[in-house]
């Protein structure tokens, strides 16, 4: 991998890409160059990676810069959202990119705009969410069924928390509770 430097080889990232109108690139292209292609990011330690192959740290980092593109997209119509994009420099998909010289051929995706009857039938929020997110979410809830245990219910947070220390990783409370909060999300989405 080729180091980022500025000016000679800039860090290009999804947030750059998508906020310059000098690139010109939709989501759909950074998308579909995500899934062909790879992405790089940056861990938790400040090193570069790259997420280029099908191991599954590659397949996560992929997954949680599309994850972060859908998320954008689905935030276009927002006037306060896409007024607020545009300054936002700690954005997280800042973290996703690649350096300049290494930046895929965007020109070789195309992605289409979808016709306006058809969003209004068919609006993006009911198209059910299928990815790994709400998978393991839709997981944990058959899992907390057959337990019997509710992931609503007062302690639950702190009861796996607890069995978390005991396996020698432990989760904080506070993460269990995000966590079980988005779980009648995924269902919900599922059942639509």
């Amino acid at each position: 991998m080729s180091a980022p430097e500025y000016p000679d080889n800039l860090w290009l990232s999804l947030h750059d890409l998508l906020s310059n109108n000098k690139y010109d690139i939709s989501v759909g292209a950074l998308a579909s160059s995500i899934e062909k292609e790879g992405i790089q990011t940056y861990d938790r330690f400040g090193r570069r990676i790259s997420a280029n192959g099908e191991s599954p740290e590659s397949l996560r980092v992929k997954e949680h810069a599309l994850d972060l593109l859908a998320q954008h997209y689905g935030n276009l119509d927002s006037l306060e959202y896409e007024k607020n994009f545009w300054r936002y420099e700690d954005h997280p998909l800042e973290l996703f990119g690649w350096p300049e010289d290494e930046a895929p051929d965007f020109s070789g995706y195309e992605s289409e705009i979808v016709p306006q009857a058809v969003m209004a039938s068919h609006p993006m929020e009911k198209v059910p969410r299928i990815d790994a997110k709400h998978t393991y979410l839709l997981i944990l809830a058959v899992l907390f069924k057959e337990a019997k245990i509710d992931f609503d219910s007062r302690g639950t947070a702190a009861l796996i928390t607890h069995a978390t220390e005991e396996l020698g990783s432990p989760v904080s409370e506070q993460t269990v509770r995000n966590v079980l909060k988005d779980i009648p999300e995924a269902i919900e989405y599922r059942q639509k």
